[in-house]
């Protein structure tokens, strides 16, 4: 697909199969395979999203039934040092205290999870193909 391309995380990342799953350059999801070390408990697979400033995830046309799987993920902060703390975020019209940066964290998702993965992904190109055409204006 045309703009799509993962990037090797390095610094802390650097020793993990750690990538970042990109969209014409900005943040779709961030992959982990086989986590290790304090990364252990996200093995075998986790899949995080990104808001990177985008409210794409604030209020999205997902029915209840995927909103309410989301609400199940929502990636409350461990303070794990890649972003400055916790916030409050509106996560698919429900808020939600101390959200990492990384709005929702699926580990080992299973079929529905998969499934959901590949509608956010969607709902994120559209909201990078709209923030392109906005700076093309």
């Amino acid at each position: 697909m045309e703009g799509v391309a993962f990037e090797r995380a390095g610094g802390y990342w650097a020793g993990q199969y750690y990538w970042a799953a990109l969209y014409f350059g900005e943040p779709v999801f961030y992959l982990l395979i086989n986590g290790t070390g304090d990364e252990a408990a996200f093995a075998p697979i986790t899949v995080w999203t990104d808001d990177s400033g985008s409210t794409w995830y604030e209020d999205a046309p997902l029915s209840q039934g995927e909103k309410e799987l989301c609400w199940k993920h929502v990636d409350v902060c461990g303070h794990c040092g890649s972003c400055p703390g916790g916030t409050e975020k509106t996560v698919f019209c429900r808020k939600f205290d101390d959200v990492c940066r990384t709005a929702l964290r699926f580990i080992a998702p299973g079929t529905a999870e998969m499934a959901l993965l590949q509608r956010l992904a969607e709902l994120r190109f559209t909201d990078i193909r709209g923030r392109i055409r906005e700076r093309k204006i």
